[in-house]
């Protein structure tokens, strides 16, 4: 599994993973997309995940998109997007790395939630209507 930095130059592969808003990877300053693609056996890679990391202010960084396409889900594509993610903040002198979900009435059901908290973080705030992790 590769994962890196979307670029003007692949992000189109990546489109059907990636919400419409943000799919132009020069958008918006403080927006990093990332993607994960798995090699095929011609040699070409195939996107298989997508990550959207905005950033908050000077130490914070929220992932507001994760997705893995589901033939690729529990192959570890969200985890090294997750990773890589967290090795960029580090890069650029972030303290906090944030992801917020919805539902927090069944925070401990949710899927998104669970996978963050596999990764070490930790439920940090529960709002109405969402909950962040850092």
């Amino acid at each position: 599994m590769d994962v890196f930095a979307l670029t003007a130059e692949n992000v189109s592969a990546f489109y059907p993973l990636l919400p419409e808003d943000v799919r132009d990877p020069n958008t918006e300053e403080g927006i990093v997309l990332l993607g994960a693609a798995a090699p095929e056996e011609d040699g070409s890679l195939r996107a298989c995940g997508t990550a959207v990391l905005q950033m908050v202010d000077e130490d914070t960084w929220f992932v507001t998109w994760l997705l893995v396409a589901p033939e690729y889900r529990r192959r570890g594509a969200g985890s090294a997007m997750l990773q890589l993610a967290c090795e960029l903040a580090g890069q650029m002198g972030m303290q906090i790395l944030s992801a917020v979900s919805v539902e927090p009435e069944s925070a401990g059901d949710d899927p998104q939630y669970r996978f963050f908290k596999k990764h070490g973080f930790a439920l940090e705030r529960c709002t109405s209507g969402s909950y962040s992790v850092s």
